[in-house]
């Protein structure tokens, strides 16, 4: 199944990295879009990723699940791209998976999205809410489709989540102990 991790200027660079590798060792296909004009995207820590595409280049269609970063300076970036909203509405009415972690969720809350579901998110962005049933305390919520996050630390166990959702248990738990150096 092919993914599309988006990607704006201020993205917080570990959960866009690492969230890559581990759905690219479950042997998904990851293509990182820059939702603006330029290839390069630098992280909010200033390491510049060079994008595979742009996301005005992208036919949506192709894709099975799509992951939402956070980074505030890029989430507040996705708030403003119409192109942003109508690939992630059209993901959800698809039925495909989305994965949102730290402010993240905040672009599915803002459009109305999240309504009825459990959520979790970075605390502390309630004027970006608008909809769902937040969950501070939780680290991370699967939501049917819906995969959310708390913050960066929980990186990792989101990502296995969402390989879990796509490929199984028994793949999730594969790259577990690979990366745990368990056997």
């Amino acid at each position: 199944m092919k993914g599309l991790i988006l990607l704006a200027n201020g993205f917080e660079e570990a959960e866009a990295i690492i969230t890559i590798d581990i759905l690219r060792r479950a042997k998904l296909e990851v293509t990182l879009a820059s939702v603006g004009l330029d290839l390069t995207v630098t992280s909010s820590h200033n390491i510049q990723v060079l994008a595979d595409t742009r996301l005005s280049d992208v036919i949506s269609e192709e894709y099975g699940f799509l992951i939402i970063p956070g980074g505030l300076k890029s989430v507040l970036t996705f708030h403003s791209s119409s192109l942003v909203s109508e690939i992630v509405e059209e993901f959800v009415l698809n039925q495909k998976i989305i994965g949102a972690i730290c402010a993240g969720p905040t672009v599915l809350s803002r459009l109305g999205l999240l309504k009825g579901k459990k959520f979790t998110c970075f605390p502390g962005l309630d004027e970006y809410l608008k909809s769902g049933a937040y969950h501070p305390e939780k680290e991370v919520i699967v939501a049917n489709n819906i995969i959310t996050a708390r913050a960066m630390a929980y990186t990792i166990e989101f990502a296995l989540e969402i390989v879990k959702k796509i490929s199984g248990k028994d793949e999730a738990k594969r790259i577990e102990k690979a990366i745990t150096g368990m056997r």
